[in-house]
């Protein structure tokens, strides 16, 4: 069926079914990493084309809801399967774990969802999707943090150039982990712990970046 001449509904089916259909494919045996890779990166835009349908109020089916379902229920064994132990690309699986995540988090709040997007296997799907990650995969902000206190020992050793800009990032990137702290502490927090320890970590990389970038 030719996708131009697919409407908003038919577009988002179209895209369940390939994501059905990369999950399946990825868990065959014996498959190499880039099936992975697709399976995961077909469960981070589905998941964004169904939040999005969801937050527009546009219709999304029993029949819709069922093919995410299917695929969904099948990635934690994609993930834990012993022949691809290893080759789960983090960055693939941080990015659809936290689309996913999304996904959950706004269902709980809305009304008159289908139940395929309500049954407990989608939240028991979740849980093992971080486990694994939590299990074998290192966190991008973990990494900065271990950098945090690393550039702050070696304050003495770094070129005057940087020394000035990154004293100024690393106390602001603490304060802003102090500040999330106290807001999920007192229940204040809009945002989940997996989306802002992303959002933050790829801020704090780029500012760095720039700072690398301009002082050479």
């Amino acid at each position: 069926m030719n996708a131009v001449l697919l409407d908003a509904k038919g577009l988002l089916r179209l895209g369940m079914l390939r994501f059905l259909e990369a999950t399946k494919e990825a868990l065959k045996p014996k498959q190499v990493t880039h099936h992975v890779t697709k399976a995961l990166g077909n469960c981070r835009s589905t998941a964004r084309r169904l939040l999005d349908a969801l937050q527009a109020a546009n219709l999304v089916d029993e029949d819709i809801a069922a093919l995410f379902f299917n695929a969904i229920i099948l990635l934690p064994g994609i993930i834990a399967t012993e022949c691809v132990q290893g080759l789960v690309p983090r960055k693939g699986l941080t990015k659809a774990i936290t689309c996913f995540e999304q996904v959950l988090e706004f269902v709980d709040k809305k009304e008159d969802v289908p139940m395929a997007l309500l049954d407990p296997l989608l939240r028991s799907s979740h849980v093992k999707h971080n486990t694994y990650y939590q299990d074998h995969c290192s966190d991008t902000l973990d990494e900065l943090q271990l950098f945090v206190r690393t550039t702050q020992a070696r304050k003495g050793m770094l070129d005057a150039r940087i020394r000035g800009p990154l004293s100024e990032l690393l106390p602001n990137f603490q304060r802003q982990f102090r500040s999330f702290g106290h807001n999920e502490r007192c229940g204040s927090s809009q945002t989940s712990p997996r989306c802002w320890r992303t959002g933050l970590g790829s801020s704090f990389q780029s500012n760095v970046l720039v700072v690398f970038r301009r002082r050479y």
